[in-house]
Formats: C-alpha cells, structure tokens, sequence
C-alpha cells in the first residue's frame, strides 16, 4: 500500500504545476462573481421608484405610512431576488474580489452620503424635492455602480483567463 504522500503508479502525472492548479481554483472561486448575464434596463427606474416611494412614506401619517414603505421595500427585494434567480447565485461580499469588494464599499458610502443629502434637502427645501433627489440620485448611483462593477468584471476575466483585458 503506498502512502500518502506517494504517487500512484498506474496514474500518469497530469503535467499541470501546482501553479496552473492554484489557477483553476482561482478562477472557479472567482467565477461566481465574474459570470453573470446583464442587468435589465427597467432595474434602475424601478430601484429608483422604491427609494421615492421609500422616503415619501415619511411623508404620511401612521398608520398609512407602513403599508407604503413595505410596498418600497417589497419593490426593491424583488427585484434583488429576481436578479439572483437570474444570474444563479447571490455572490459572497467575503470571498469577492478585493477589486469587486472596493467597489461595493464605495457605493454604499455613496448611497450613506446620498442619505445625508435627502435629509438635509427634506429639512430646508421640502418633502417632495427631497423624495424627487432621492429616487433620481439612488436609481443613477446604482446604474453607475454596475457600469463599475461590469467594467471591473471584465477586467478580471480577462486576467483570469489569461487574456489581455483593457
């Protein structure tokens, strides 16, 4: 019986290094992340719809105002949940990509900062132009954090697969 730190002997060698190896199981790591077909272009209206319907439930008096933001709610993980069927998976923030990881970071700064920003409107101009700015701004900060993501994708890719990417 051979050990376990012995070859078998009727096993040719595969003539892959151990490098090459690493590198299949990169890729197949990264994958899930890198392979996922376009997003929608009624995605970024609809988000931006519920983060309008969102804000204007603070508008309302209860109790008319939970059923509104449920609705917002209801809108945007619907939408995350018709994605994820769509694309086969709900990729994990811990085993991305830094690059994809900084990304995501820097768009939930963006939507933090947005957040500020509808306040701050809401209490000196008003309501209605700060749900306005909050349904525009979040359905354009999200638009572009795909362009983002998909140009950083591709990138990846092409790394991955040993291509030259732009």
């Amino acid at each position: 019986m051979l050990s376990t730190m012995e070859s078998h002997p009727d096993r040719p060698p595969s003539g892959r290094s151990p490098a090459d190896e690493l590198g299949d199981i990169r890729r197949g790591m990264h994958r899930v992340h890198l392979d996922a077909p376009p997003t929608p272009s009624w995605v970024w209206p609809t988000f931006g719809f519920a983060a309008a319907i969102y804000t204007w439930s603070f508008t309302l008096d209860p109790p008319a105002n939970l059923p509104v933001m449920v609705c917002s709610l209801a809108i945007t993980f619907g939408v995350l949940g018709y994605l994820t069927r769509r694309r086969g998976n709900f990729p994990s923030f811990s085993a991305m990509p830094s690059e994809l990881r900084r990304e995501a970071i820097a768009t939930w700064i963006q939507v933090a900062a947005l957040a500020a920003l509808v306040i701050a409107l809401w209490h000196t101009v008003g309501a209605t132009i700060a749900t306005l700015v909050a349904g525009v701004a979040f359905a354009i900060i999200m638009f572009l954090h795909q362009r983002r993501h998909e140009a950083i994708t591709h990138r990846l890719a092409s790394r991955v697969d040993g291509t030259n990417g732009p």
